[in-house]
């Protein structure tokens, strides 16, 4: 990692960078308000929920599945990404399906939550929300194993690079390490510097126009 890319991720960890919000604090007459959404412009609403940084976030959540997909993969996982699977209630699109050929296969999806956000209760939603007899029944076919050896999981980590702690317990059973975990948590928090370059980049630039 370059180093204005570290101190950024470190920024981004200790949330000390610069918002509306954060120079408004102790300055009434100071405007707080996002430009783009009018919401009070906080270091979570720039990383999280605001319009302006809604493709980039998508960036964020896509790189930390493909590392977690090929890790999976060097470790001899079949790895799926995205794949459309029908279900009374509509296309589900889980962001990985893995599985041991004739053996087991886990379902994993990847979410980035708020820091106010409860971890465990994420990391639970996505397990039920995917858990259904449809995909069970599509990825037991496709592993070619028993329906009962398909498990569902999430990776689920908050902006400033926590994990959901069933998260980190599942993916470890997989063979993954908490090495790798760390290094999820760290593309996390640079991949967030990265959406408030971009979100300060578009401010700055359409001031100067």
């Amino acid at each position: 990692m370059v180093p204005r890319k570290f101190i950024g991720a470190c920024q981004t960890r200790c949330n000390t960078l610069y918002t509306k919000g954060r120079a408004s604090c102790g300055r009434s007459s100071h405007d707080s308000k996002c430009e783009t959404c009018g919401d009070y412009e906080s270091l979570g609403h720039t990383l999280q929920t605001c319009a302006k940084t809604y493709k980039v976030r998508g960036d964020r959540h896509d790189l930390i599945a493909k590392k977690l997909g090929a890790q999976l993969e060097m470790l001899g996982y079949v790895v799926r990404a995205e794949p459309h699977i029908r279900t009374p209630a509509g296309i589900r699109k889980p962001d990985i399906v893995a599985w041991l050929p004739g053996d087991s296969a886990v379902v994993v999806d990847v979410a980035v939550v708020s820091t106010r956000a409860d971890l465990v209760k994420c990391h639970v939603l996505k397990q039920q929300y995917y858990d259904t007899p449809e995909i069970r029944t599509w990825v037991s076919e496709n592993a070619e194993c028993d329906p009962g050896k398909v498990t569902f999981t999430a990776a689920v980590f908050n902006w400033r690079g926590d994990i959901a702690k069933p998260s980190a317990s599942d993916v470890l059973t997989l063979g993954l390490t908490r090495e790798f975990l760390k290094l999820l948590s760290v593309v996390t928090l640079e991949k967030g510097y990265d959406i408030w370059t971009f979100s300060r980049k578009t401010t700055l630039g359409r001031h100067r126009s």
